[in-house]
């Protein structure tokens, strides 16, 4: 995905973790945003922190401010939406919400892995959420890019990712194929229980990978 060039309505949600930030690719800032009406910066709690790191301004602020750091909004005029820390949703998902309720079918979390684990796989699943109401989602650390994929197909470009890993996230997935790797995989079944599909790596411009059924996180990585 070209995040510069793409005309698409987009919304950028920046939420905890741990974030490589020298290697996160270069997105929108606010008077791009505000000019084409095409993206939604948000920041969900302490991903106000991150956004401040990369001297990005958020359309909107939304979560409990359970575990920002710096609140200092002097210079923040965007939306600000609380919520009570006794809630059901974590705030990324908050933020997915609010995102999907606006029409934004083309979703980018920044953040939401490398801290505590359960928080790293609530955000992983959020990617199921997203792509069961027929949008896309991609979560990524900078040094990680994540997609959900359910029975389709998709093409990996080598660029700064070198290495991707299959997770099963069903049970049982069959039917997967992979090519242009160097490891390569035909009408395979991937188990979640047995993850042989992890670190292999793209030989050429690109790998194409398929499922028949089931489901799958595709994890692209750095060196």
């Amino acid at each position: 995905m070209d995040f510069e060039k793409s005309k698409k309505r987009i919304a950028f949600i920046y939420t905890g973790g741990k974030v490589k930030t020298d290697l996160l690719p270069v997105f929108p800032n606010r008077d791009e945003t505000r000019a084409g009406e095409e993206c939604l910066i948000i920041a969900a709690d302490s991903g106000y922190d991150l956004c401040r790191r990369l001297g990005i301004v958020p359309d909107v602020l939304i979560g409990d401010m359970d575990s920002v750091k710096d609140l200092s909004l002097e210079s923040f005029h965007g939306e600000y939406i609380t919520s009570p820390r006794e809630k059901n949703d974590t705030d990324t998902m908050l933020a997915v919400k609010l995102a999907l309720e606006r029409g934004f079918g083309e979703i980018f979390i920044i953040g939401g892995l490398g801290g505590r684990v359960d928080h790293s796989l609530s955000n992983l699943y959020i990617l199921e959420y997203i792509y069961n109401r027929g949008c896309k989602g991609v979560l990524t650390d900078g040094q990680n890019r994540v997609i959900f994929l359910r029975g389709g197909t998709v093409a990996l470009k080598r660029g700064d990712y070198r290495f991707f890993s299959l997770l099963a996230v069903d049970t049982v997935c069959r039917g997967v194929t992979v090519a242009g790797c160097r490891y390569p995989l035909s009408d395979a079944v991937l188990l979640r229980e047995e993850g042989y599909a992890v670190s292999n790596e793209i030989v050429g411009d690109e790998a194409t990978l398929s499922v028949d059924e089931g489901a799958l996180f595709v994890i692209e990585s750095r060196d």
